[in-house]
């Protein structure tokens, strides 16, 4: 028998004693204020979108790559001579800052010249143009090739780009992964990837080839063990991974051209080769080469080691990314109180799972083979799981297709596409390419140290190995990994010996984690403030464009507001404290910009950091049904009354409706998609179509509102409100449950036939 809900009048008739009973806000603010958003939202089929509103039933391949495909169709593309330009300026030498970013990178390409005609890296430079029968098989060589340009370029004197400082060098490596899973942690969901050759630093390598290489030189593991997979016990995890290159072979049964008999100084690159397309793997006609001069013979002269992956056959192993995904489970666990059910499709703001519409994502017949996603939709899936990673800035990967390299950078802002350059012909070029990995630390890869647990986790413990310690184990000197606790220290801008409060950050104890290429990307976990007194706390790590005025600032005034205000007080969250990092994702734009074009477009405006430190707050989801009105009334009442004082909240979902453990009253909660109309200055570029899915109001559901030709009104958060009821209260039948959890879906258009059929079903009889 179908639950009925407890009547509800708008507003509803309940509150604190004497409190005034609300009226109709206005629909506008104070004079001259910016009271609507009528810019156009960003798409709902995102990896973002499709994160936060539970619509993942798994992170197989299958199941995300029309979310990631979808991320990568908006990006910007930039000639890879501007980018590499951009990417050299970061590690340049302090005494040189007057050079130009020209004459920079051309000095970089005289001196790596002579590198190009080293014998044995041509040799094994030879040997990944003639491994062409499997993709496989150019791994190694190209590992080789690489790791032996990597050595030389240790020992070049004058190269204009500055040491590593004493503790900094990660002494990176190419090592080969595939066919090796790295796996990937999501809340509830995993994931597993296997990016072919990766770049690691030495203590990471150390670990992937065992304990007999800690008494190996970096020579020794850069050419034994790096050119053959990891065995399973030892494989890297996405903490190792600095960087990803992913392979793809046009043809079995042509061999690329070999490299020129010598490399002479060339001011530009051989060919112009325009980016890829996100759905293609060659940018020209399908049997269409590279326009270049006939081929000089180069000599053949043998390559200084040899590894058994130079002679093997591609070794199999579970891909463990599906080929035929299972129908949709729905598991959500932040949307409390779903039964799980079978649906046929994802969802879009919370976490849980279902599958990109067949008309997105079209599957193989079971009797066909499986046919991996595009090439640049598989970088685009390891850079999902590196930006996931709580300390990631950006990403930096490399797709290469027979012999030309495209370089890719992605962050919270969108993803940047380099044109193509021939490694084989412009050989010089690219090893200023890696003579900048070089000599990058871990800032310049993306990582901010203070968000990781120790250093160790890239470089050795210590110094190295003693010759005469024959029995030393791996775990003594690169200590493996871990979901530890970590301390965190909130700092003055301004004043960074200015130790504001400090925080142990639990781990073990994740409350939200979102899968995601692209957006705010947030990660909450249970934490412990330390510092200027220790209560239960949790951390939230996110990206906000740069645009939006602070969350805490939002919450702050919102308190200020609210002083005397029996609706208001006491239901608002506690910023204890709050760090923007010295980062925006809009840094690297303008810097290409100054050097050359920039074109495409993005889902919105830079982004940067935030780090916030708050109280502990608990779900009203999981109260009982009577208390669970109580609370939600208390939050509808404050979200009212700050609506009338200027602030609009604008994300009412059943996550962000709380309840304080101590005081237990219902909190409001997640003002980071928040406006004050007092304030148009925290206006955002507006890409981004703001609230949960499964509770937006059904106009914002609408083409209309994604055409922007709608004025978000009250009667939209207040609508969010009354969603929340059915979809909580209204369980316990099969049908019923399962009509309510297809409004976790990923499909704007979906949820909005879903909810006109609740409503036809239920109130139109």
């Amino acid at each position: 028998m179908t639950s009925n809900p407890p009547a509800v009048t708008t507003p509803p008739n309940a509150g604190p004693p004497n409190a005034p009973a609300p009226t109709t806000p206005p629909n506008a603010g104070p004079p001259n204020a910016p009271d609507v958003v009528k810019s156009t939202p960003g798409r709902p089929d995102s990896s973002a979108a499709a994160g936060v509103s539970d619509a993942y039933k798994s992170l197989k391949k299958a199941e995300v790559e029309a979310y990631i495909r979808n991320d990568l169709e908006k990006h910007f593309q930039c000639d890879f001579r501007d980018l590499l330009k951009v990417l050299l300026r970061r590690v340049a030498k302090d005494e040189d800052a007057h050079k130009t970013n020209e004459d920079l990178l051309k000095e970089c390409v005289r001196e790596v010249l002579p590198l190009c005609n080293d014998p044995d890296l041509q040799a094994n430079l030879k040997s990944y143009t003639q491994a062409y029968t499997h993709e496989s098989h150019c791994y190694a060589p190209f590992t080789l090739t690489f790791n032996r340009a990597l050595h030389l370029i240790k020992e070049l004197k004058n190269l204009p780009l500055k040491a590593p400082k004493a503790g900094e060098d990660l002494e990176t490596m190419f090592y080969r992964n595939d066919p090796n899973l790295l796996t990937g942690s999501h809340g509830e969901l995993s994931s597993a990837r296997k990016p072919d050759v990766v770049l690691v630093a030495r203590g990471s390598a150390i670990r992937a080839a065992g304990d007999v290489s800690l008494h190996y030189t970096w020579d020794e593991i850069a050419m034994k063990c790096a050119p053959d997979r990891p065995a399973i016990e030892q494989a890297f995890s996405w903490a190792d991974v600095l960087s990803c290159f992913e392979f793809k072979r046009r043809s079995t049964t042509k061999r690329l051209n070999p490299p020129p008999d010598r490399y002479e100084y060339k001011g530009t690159l051989s060919a112009k080769i325009p980016p890829l397309a996100v759905d293609k793997e060659w940018p020209f006609g399908e049997d269409a080469a590279v326009a270049v001069a006939a081929p000089v013979a180069a000599p053949v002269v043998a390559a200084p080691v040899q590894t058994t992956s130079q002679r093997k056959v591609e070794r199999t192993g579970g891909s463990g990314d599906a080929s035929n995904p299972a129908p949709t489970l729905r598991r959500s666990a932040r949307l409390r109180g779903s039964t799980p059910v079978v649906t046929e499709q994802p969802s879009a703001k919370r976490k849980s799972d279902s599958q990109p519409d067949s008309q997105r994502s079209k599957k193989a017949k079971p009797e066909e083979p499986k046919k991996d996603p595009p090439v640049v939709v598989q970088s685009g899936m390891y850079a999902a799981e590196m930006l996931s990673r709580r300390y990631a800035m950006h990403a930096i990967n490399v797709v290469i297709v027979d012999e030309i390299a495209w370089v890719w950078w992605y962050d919270r802002q969108g993803a940047i596409q380099s044109s193509g350059v021939d490694f084989i012909k412009d050989l010089p070029y690219f090893l200023v390419l890696i003579a900048a990995f070089r000599h990058y630390t871990l800032r310049e890869w993306g990582i901010e140290a203070t968000l990781i647990k120790d250093e160790y986790q890239h470089y050795l413990k210590g110094p190295d190995v003693p010759g005469d310690k024959t029995d030393a184990k791996t775990d003594e000197f690169c200590p493996a990994r871990d979901k530890t606790d970590f301390d965190f220290a909130f700092r003055d801008r301004e004043d960074q010996m200015n130790v504001k409060a400090e925080a142990t950050v639990h781990l073990g104890e994740p409350i939200q984690l979102r899968y995601s290429l692209l957006g705010r990307g947030t990660r909450v976990f249970g934490a412990t403030q330390k510092k200027p007194t220790q209560t239960d706390a949790v951390v939230k790590i996110y990206w906000p464009e740069v645009a939006r005025t602070s969350e805490a600032v939002i919450i702050d005034k919102a308190v200020e507001l609210g002083r005397g205000d029996p609706l208001i007080e006491g239901h608002l969250p506690t910023v204890l404290a709050s760090y923007d990092l010295d980062y925006s994702t809009g840094t690297i734009r303008e810097d290409i910009q100054k050097e050359g074009q920039l074109v495409g477009s993005a889902i919105g405006g830079p982004r940067c950091m935030r780090i916030l430190l708050m109280p502990k707050l608990l779900p009203i989801g999981e109260l009982p049904a009577k208390t669970f009105i109580e609370r939600w009334i208390e939050c509808y009442r404050c979200h009212f009354a700050l609506w009338m004082k200027g602030i609009e909240h604008t994300d009412i979902s059943l996550d962000n409706l709380l309840y304080d453990p101590t005081t237990e009253k219902g909190v409001l909660n997640d003002f980071d998609l928040a406006r004050i109309r007092l304030d148009d200055r925290n206006q955002a570029t507006g890409q981004e179509r703001t609230g949960t899915i499964p509770f937006m109001p059904m106009d914002l559901l609408s083409d209309e509102y994604f055409r922007g030709e709608i004025v978000r009104l009250y009667r939209h958060d207040f609508e969010s409100f009354l969603w929340i009821l059915p979809y909580k209260l209204l369980r316990g039948v099969d049908k019923q449950d399962a009509d309510l959890a297809k409004w976790n879906t990923g499909d704007y258009s979906r949820c909005l036939d879903s909810k006109n059929t609740f409503l036809n079903t239920n109130l139109g009889r």
